[in-house]
């Protein structure tokens, strides 16, 4: 019997690319491709593929999201990650979510195969590479938990996340931090995509799943009363 999947990734060409790989085996069969998160996830509910290849950074809803609400359904589908972010912290996120797999985008296409038919049987796929960074973690003593989505972000993007999860405005997180509200906005920006997110929604959705924001001291000013001294990010 072939296995169903779903490809849901925002690239055509990708998809493209991915639907002859997995075809030309002869016992895979694409059950329907997405461009974006939410599509992803209406043809995830409507075909109830064995597994879905999923990117991470994806239009309207991201990876991440797409798969907690698969899980939240309880649909049986497994989920793989097929992703360019080759940072451990996304993988750890990615399992803590409950996804089987992840493979970063440079894999050759054995190991794709591989990871595809591994997951669908049910057992989890990490890759070598990013296996080690885990396993030298723990050894340290750090744990993987020291691997967090979060250790993506700079100090200060810790701080604006916070912020924005509490609720401040833009404007008093400039007046708050004592940097330019474009400057807030550049590090927002960054902060949705290196945790993969597309809206204030996500990423709001994240920070109180992680208790994060939440009774929080507001940073204190750098010099006495606040002044915007120079605009830093």
């Amino acid at each position: 019997m072939a296995l169903s999947l779903a490809l849901i990734e925002d690239h055509a060409v990708v998809r493209t690319a991915l639907r002859l790989l997995v075809e030309r085996t002869g016992d895979v069969h694409v059950v329907g491709e997405a461009a974006d998160g939410e599509a992803g996830l209406h043809l995830i509910a409507s075909t109830r593929p064995d597994l879905a290849l999923v990117d991470i950074a994806l239009p309207k809803m991201s990876g991440l999201a797409l798969a907690e609400e698969v899980i939240r359904r309880d649909i049986s589908t497994r989920i793989l990650f097929l992703t360019a972010y080759e940072n451990p912290a996304y993988l750890v996120r990615a399992l803590e979510i409950g996804a089987l797999g992840y493979v970063p985008k440079s894999a050759g296409e054995h190991e794709l195969l591989s990871a595809i038919r591994q997951v669908s049987s049910g057992l989890p796929y990490v890759p070598p590479a990013l296996a080690t960074t885990l396993v030298a973690a723990v050894r340290t003593g750090g744990g993987p938990g020291n691997l967090s989505p979060l250790a993506v972000l700079t100090p200060r993007e810790r701080q604006v996340l916070d912020l924005v999860t509490s609720g401040r405005n833009t404007e008093q997180i400039a007046a708050l931090l004592g940097i330019s509200p474009h400057t807030v906005h550049r590090h927002r920006s960054a902060i949705m995509r290196k945790m993969g997110f597309h809206d204030r929604v996500e990423l709001v959705r994240f920070a109180l799943a992680n208790d994060l924001g939440e009774g929080r001291p507001d940073p204190e000013p750098t010099q006495g009363p606040m002044v915007h001294q120079r605009h830093t990010p």
